[in-house]
């Protein structure tokens, strides 16, 4: 696919395949992901505080129910009517005191009253002809839910009263006033202060718009930092019919005027014995302000992104500045010296591979150029040789045929000197051998000698025949003696011819004797 692309653009396309799209990919895929799982986490923050401020209310409901639930106990309000006028008007003064007291200790009740089996007020600790009708119809006991249940002996927390002249929510709660012996003599009932759930609704902020509000079980608003809200239906409808629809979740929305929020919201379950009033807890936050770490992460990694991209991009640059120029350097370095330039380098200052080669090739082209200087030498210098050859082999060559002719004389001149002298050996093996022969044929014949004279000696008398070859054996013996002697003699050894073969030119040699 690229065989034909420079090695910049190889190694160009090589960081942006190999590094700069799987970075993409992964950048891209943290982008998404983190929107996503910030959204997440943000839902998630969302409905855990929900969850806490629900918790939180349900236990400070559960306090008040349980503070009720303990004055009816006490020993003051539980007692028989006393008998005669001073004797009651002590004991209510006694038990307004105590009343008041618990108000002022507990802090958890805007007013307490005690109200007898038959639904009428005993004492009050705020009992007043001002009273506006609201408050008014806290202090009428007869036929309600919550006088009905504290008869029956159950304590009870109710929502009846959500509004007071004082800024707070309001609830009800009531418990059975029992005597020694456990029997129902009355009722006590209290408007609850729940400042603390007003505390912990204005306390819970997050981020900039992040806020609380409370609604109870048919979607009046009960709490919100929007004053004008309370008692009211929430708006948006489809946001109060979604939170009426589910214990628990987390929507988005938006508002009358136009901002787009995300709410988590959680139902008050109660806590331990106290089933709770099916208020829900509400957590809001402007959409922007919720998910303004997703956009500055995003925009994080969108600037990481340019910036890896610039980075890249100069990383090529460099490396093609590191890598490519060396190797054009190394390129025209070779291509000089296949033209024949011998002094052609590569000049490189890198020190890694790349400078490893050059080097090698400067090294390569210096023993190549010393290499062909000393051949040109070394040719020059066999020229002049062989010159200087030729001129001494042609002076060699007129001396070796001078020699040759000196050779051939002195060799045949030492062929007949060898010649002689075996010759010469030869005689003088032979009159050795001769003297040697004439001596043991001297003894010999001289006997041979002797015993023939002693034989014609003895033959004078003898036959005439007889005598006569004994003459010529003797004749013959002295012959042969003298010849030997004459051999024995000889100093010097010389040859005569003789008698001839037959058909043959040549003739035989003897030794010659004087």
């Amino acid at each position: 696919m690229f065989e034909n692309a420079k090695i910049a653009t190889k190694i160009n396309l090589s960081l942006l395949l190999v590094v700069f799209l799987p970075l993409v990919a992964v950048l891209g895929l943290m982008f998404f992901q983190v929107k996503r799982n910030t959204n997440t986490i943000v839902r998630q923050q969302l409905s855990r505080l929900a969850a806490e401020v629900s918790e939180e209310i349900d236990m400070t409901v559960h306090s008040a129910y349980r503070f009720i639930e303990s004055i009816g106990d006490n020993p003051v309000l539980s007692a028989k009517p006393a008998e005669g006028e001073e004797a009651r008007k002590k004991q209510l003064a006694e038990q307004l005191e105590e009343l008041r007291n618990l108000v002022y200790a507990l802090d958890m009740f805007e007013d307490l009253v005690l109200v007898n089996m038959e639904g009428e007020l005993i004492v009050a600790t705020a009992y007043s002809e001002n009273l506006d009708q609201w408050e008014k119809a806290f202090f009428t006991w007869a036929g309600r839910d919550c006088f009905e249940q504290a008869r029956a002996g159950r304590t009870c927390v109710l929502q009846e009263h959500a509004r007071s002249a004082n800024p707070g929510l309001l609830v009800i709660a009531s418990a059975p006033v029992k005597g020694k012996d456990k029997a129902v003599r009355g009722v006590v009932g209290g408007r609850l202060k729940l400042k603390k759930v007003q505390d912990i609704c204005e306390r819970v902020t997050i981020g900039k718009t992040g806020k609380v509000f409370l609604l109870d079980a048919d979607g009046l608003v009960l709490w919100h930092w929007d004053v004008q809200t309370h008692l009211r239906l929430l708006t948006p409808s489809a946001l109060r019919l979604r939170i009426l629809k589910d214990e628990h979740d987390t929507d988005t929305y938006t508002t009358l005027k136009g901002e787009r929020r995300v709410c988590s919201w959680m139902l008050c379950n109660g806590y331990q014995d106290y089933a709770g009033l099916g208020w829900k807890v509400a957590v809001t936050q402007e959409f922007h302000d919720a998910f303004d770490l997703v956009d500055k992460m995003q925009a994080q990694v969108a600037a990481f992104s340019i910036g890896c991209f610039v980075f890249l991009f100069l990383l090529g640059g460099l490396l093609s500045r590191n890598i490519v120029n060396p190797i054009d350097s190394l390129v025209k370095a070779t291509e000089g010296l296949a033209q024949g330039n011998l002094s052609s380098r590569a000049y490189v200052r890198n020190r890694d591979e790349i400078g490893h080669l050059a080097n090698s090739f400067n090294k390569m082209a210096d023993d190549l150029q010393q290499n062909i200087n000393a051949r040109e030498k070394a040719q020059q210098e066999l020229q002049k040789a062989h010159d200087l050859l030729e001129v001494r082999v042609q002076e060699r060559t007129a001396e070796l045929a001078k020699a040759n002719e000196q050779l051939k004389k002195e060799f045949a001149e030492r062929l007949r000197t060898e010649e002689a002298l075996r010759e010469s050996e030869r005689r003088r093996v032979m009159l050795e051998s001769l003297g040697a022969a004439t001596h043991h044929l001297g003894q010999p014949a001289t006997i041979l000698l002797g015993h023939l004279g002693m034989m014609k000696k003895e033959a004078n008398n003898t036959d005439e025949k007889l005598k006569k070859h004994l003459d010529i054996c003797v004749d013959a013996a002295k012959s042969v003696a003298n010849i030997l002697h004459k051999l024995h003699a000889v100093e010097e050894y010389k040859t005569t011819e003789y008698l001839s073969k037959e058909g043959s030119s040549e003739k035989d040699k003897i030794i010659e004797i004087e």
